[in-house]
């Protein structure tokens, strides 16, 4: 109970936080003045190649790990196992 009203007091505490008058006016204009950073951009032909690339890269290796999870249980069922008798 000691730790509830605790931190209900802190609470009550922190809703009553001063603040400086022009403190949105100040971050908005630190918002709007920062410059969209463009620097590592790529061109639209390489971005959308690039892309295709992966996209490609990913089906075939699914498709491929697939195969062999299919193999590997077909494989695995037509083994004799041990423990059965004939």
């Amino acid at each position: 109970m000691e730790k509830e009203d605790f931190y209900t007091q802190w609470k009550e505490y922190r809703r009553h936080v001063r603040v400086p008058e022009n403190f949105s006016n100040s971050v908005m204009t630190a918002v709007e003045n920062q410059a969209p950073g463009n620097d590592d951009a790529l061109p639209i032909g390489s971005t959308d190649f690039s892309n295709r690339i992966i996209r490609w890269g990913v089906a075939a290796g699914l498709m491929m790990l697939g195969l062999f999870r299919i193999l590997y249980i077909a494989g695995s069922l037509l083994r004799a196992n041990p423990l059965m008798p004939y």
